[in-house]
């Protein structure tokens, strides 16, 4: 029996461990990934410290759902890679069958979704299923992208923060016309991605809101207009700026953050909040900006993916990452929690 080493969470409320694991085996249509790299994101943070009945998941599983790296073995009828074959693994996962799937949704897939509460199911890669913060991850063949040249070590944040951020814009692209304006709260590690995507895919002003200002440093030399620090008048700032937003993408999702863009936007506007937020406000007559909607945007198509891979490879957006040992993750997690990172946490497998 094979071992590798894999960083896992072993149980909620501990910290990861490294632990050695048997070498996993791909099954029909699946492939066999030799890791090159896996991005961490808050998604991270939020499983490593939280406590038992959080999440509608159980230790132990491996994590890493930002992953790249190159084929190793293939299973039976899994052959639309050859071996060696640099690939990035979709952090999502999907059945590819159901109505959503073959309309081109499949990131809201009928069989993810809990009907119950309508929510869709947080197992994928890395979050409930082993991911890729080990030698091998194995990945169903459909849900790989292939690299070409574009390095694996590279690309892995796109696998999550390059796409995520991508279907949030995309959300909104049409409403966009020339003089329209956007702001876009949080610009980490997702957020940095979309203050490119709307630069280069639409006409709109483009103003960015974070708390740290080596971010809003970061924002403007991608491209973001103006930037303002988040405090208690941000909002009366941005007004007196620009009398409203046509468009807001909130990558934050907290309380704080969903009054501005409640507070900010326009008539007919348009709110976008990306990813997974248990906050809430108050939305409806006396409380939101007539017409208004609010989108409440999850990760991305595996259409998106394949977009933002081609980007990258024209070299069309910025992709900025501080790379990490595998022998190291623990420190790349504190620079995340202490926000120090400019662009993302990327840990070197190979």
């Amino acid at each position: 029996m094979a071992l590798m080493t894999a960083y896992r969470l072993v149980e909620w409320g501990h910290s990861p461990e490294y632990v050695d694991v048997e070498v996993p085996k791909p099954g029909p249509g699946e492939v066999l990934v030799k890791m090159a790299a896996a991005g961490i994101c808050g998604s991270d943070l939020h499983l490593t410290s939280a406590p038992k009945g959080v999440f509608p998941i159980d230790p132990p599983f491996t994590l890493g759902h930002e992953n790249a790296g190159w084929v190793a073995d293939r299973g039976l009828g899994a052959t639309r890679f050859e071996l060696g074959s640099a690939v990035l693994a979709s952090s999502a996962t999907s059945c590819g069958q159901c109505e959503q799937c073959l309309e081109g949704w499949d990131n809201y897939c009928w069989h993810t979704v809990n009907m119950s509460t309508r929510m869709m199911s947080m197992r994928v890669r890395g979050i409930g299923n082993d991911g890729g913060l080990a030698e091998y991850v194995v990945v169903p063949e459909r849900e790989l992208v292939p690299l070409g040249t574009l390095a694996p070590e590279r690309a892995a944040p796109l696998a999550d923060a390059g796409a995520t951020s991508y279907h949030a814009v995309r959300t909104i692209l049409a409403a966009l016309r020339p003089g329209s304006t956007v702001a876009v709260i949080g610009a980490g590690g997702l957020g940095s991605y979309a203050i490119q995507y709307l630069r280069l895919l639409s006409p709109a002003h483009v103003i960015a809101v974070d708390k740290l200002p080596h971010r809003l440093d970061y924002a403007r030399a991608l491209g973001a207009e103006k930037t303002f620090l988040s405090n208690e008048q941000t909002a009366a700032d941005i007004l007196a700026a620009y009398e409203g937003m046509h468009a807001v993408i909130d990558f934050c999702g907290s309380e704080e953050t969903l009054t501005l863009a409640n507070t900010i936007v326009r008539p007919r506007g348009h709110i976008v909040v990306p990813g997974i937020t248990f906050s809430t406000v108050p939305f409806g007559w006396g409380t939101s900006a007539a017409g208004c909607q609010m989108n409440l945007s999850l990760g991305f198509t595996l259409q998106d993916l394949n977009e933002v891979v081609r980007l990258a490879r024209e070299d069309r957006i910025r992709i900025d990452t501080e790379a990490f040992s595998f022998q190291h993750i623990d420190a790349a997690f504190n620079a995340l929690r202490e926000g120090r990172l400019k662009g993302r946490a990327v840990i070197s497998i190979s």
